[in-house]
C-alpha cells in the first residue's frame, strides 16, 4: 500500500485499486493479466510502479491513465 494525498493505493491480485481515506470508495481500479498482489506499489508524482509475479513491473500515468510495460 502507499499513500497518494488522500487517497490510498493497494496492489491487488491482478491489478491495482484506489481508495479515498475518508470515505472509502474505491475511485480507480486497474486490473492486468499477470498475478502481482504480493507485490508493492510506488506512487511518483506523475504515476504508479507496481511489479507482478513474473518480474515485470507496469507503469500507470494517472493523469493519462495508460499502461507501458517494462
Amino acid at each position: 500500500m502507499a499513500q497518494d494525498g488522500d487517497n490510498i493505493v493497494v496492489p491487488t491480485r491482478q491489478g491495482l485499486s484506489r481508495f479515498c481515506l475518508s470515505d472509502g470508495t474505491e475511485n480507480l481500479r486497474v486490473d492486468l493479466p499477470q498475478l502481482g498482489w504480493r507485490n508493492g506499489v510506488t506512487v511518483t508524482d506523475d504515476s504508479y510502479l507496481l511489479g507482478n509475479e513474473e518480474g515485470f513491473s507496469t507503469l500507470f500515468l494517472r493523469m493519462v491513465l495508460s499502461q507501458i510495460s517494462l
